[in-house]
């Protein structure tokens, strides 16, 4: 953009990014408003057609983006996420700039009623009648006007839901590598950090000792790739609340593969040994572990990112079984990672209830 150049157009202290198509619209709207205060014989005509345009503006985005047809007709050559939040912050543009447009036009006609009733006392009866219909027809496409802001506000979330979904997918995807073949084998030494007596040791070392399943190098990538084209777009509040949403069904899936493997899947001696950092709940925590490192400097998710790490440990904790020795999490296994700072503390029942 030209320096000094806002990027933002904000309507009612908030900020939105909107394309050409939603600034020619405002426009349009503009001219309309303009004419409607020129022409008061016209208002109802005039408002009816702006209702009418923005209907027509938001089927049409939700046609080509949320639907794909911009794909389809090949004016886009695939949908990315920075497409789905820009027309959710041209839906949000306009569902914030509604009010204001239909206090304007209530402004309008209160003005304009006394010189038409003026001009309705030198006139016949049927006339005024006619005058007083027109003026009651305008005020409610005036109305209106709130049920088409939540008609795009319904839009913008249903854009947000979608981008989420896209979390989840991309999760989902790695998620049935992560959770249903075996990871690396460790080397003898890598876990000296755990049994380490010297103070500080344990945090020094446990990065570079973590050895993680090869599907979360991708998982981790993917997340970083979502959370930064949301930013450069979205308002922190509305990049919050998707991966908010996204990470609880992430945490609810896997909870489900979860029991699936504790059924199911097979220990494999090696990777896996009856020992304090080798089992299989062992091994899942150090990807926590792992995912937490990799993640905890995408500072503006912190919250929603940390309550899908916590949820995931509860979900290992309860899912594994304690009698089966290959696939137990060993409580001193999350406690050291606590303590040195790789895994959030556990809530407690208390919290949970609460």
């Amino acid at each position: 953009k030209p320096q000094g150049v806002d990027r933002y157009l904000h309507v009612e202290g908030y900020p939105f990014i909107a394309v050409p198509a939603a600034l020619a619209l405002v426009q349009v709207l503009n001219s309309y408003v303009k004419l409607c205060s020129d022409i008061d014989s016209l208002a109802a005509e005039i408002i009816q057609r702006m209702g009418n345009l923005l209907r027509l503006f938001n089927q049409k985005m939700h046609e080509y983006v949320f639907q794909g047809q911009a794909v389809r007709n090949k004016t886009l050559k695939k949908l990315t996420a920075a497409n789905l939040a820009l027309c959710s912050q041209c839906c949000g543009l306009v569902a914030q700039m509604l009010p204001g447009l239909q206090a304007n036009l209530q402004t309008i006609l209160q003005k304009e009623q006394p010189q038409q009733e003026q001009q309705q006392q030198q006139q016949q009866l049927a006339t005024a009648s006619t005058g007083t219909a027109s003026r009651q027809l305008a005020a409610s496409m005036v109305a209106d006007l709130s049920k088409i802001a939540s008609e795009y506000n319904d839009h913008r979330n249903a854009l947000f839901d979608k981008l989420s979904d896209l979390l989840h997918d991309r999760f989902a995807f790695h998620a049935k590598k992560w959770l249903s073949a075996a990871h690396p084998e460790l080397e003898a030494d890598s876990l000296a950090w755990l049994f380490s007596e010297e103070p500080g040791a344990e945090g020094q070392e446990a990065q570079e000792r973590l050895q993680p399943h090869e599907a979360l190098n991708s998982l981790v990538e993917d997340i970083t790739k979502m959370y930064r084209a949301l930013f450069k777009t979205l308002t922190g509040d509305s990049v919050r609340r998707i991966f908010a949403k996204a990470f609880e069904d992430m945490a609810s899936k896997f909870d489900q593969q979860l029991i699936q493997v504790a059924q199911e899947f097979s220990t494999p001696t090696p990777p896996y040994e009856d020992k304090l950092g080798f089992t299989l709940g062992d091994r899942f925590a150090q990807d926590v572990a792992f995912l937490r490192t990799e993640l905890e400097n995408l500072s503006g998710i912190s919250t929603p990112i940390g309550r899908l790490f916590q949820d995931m440990l509860q979900h290992i904790q309860v899912r594994l079984p304690a009698s089966d020795p290959l696939k137990a999490l060993h409580p001193a296994m999350l406690s050291t990672l606590q303590r040195v700072g790789r895994l959030p503390e556990a809530r407690t029942a208390a919290q949970e209830d609460g």
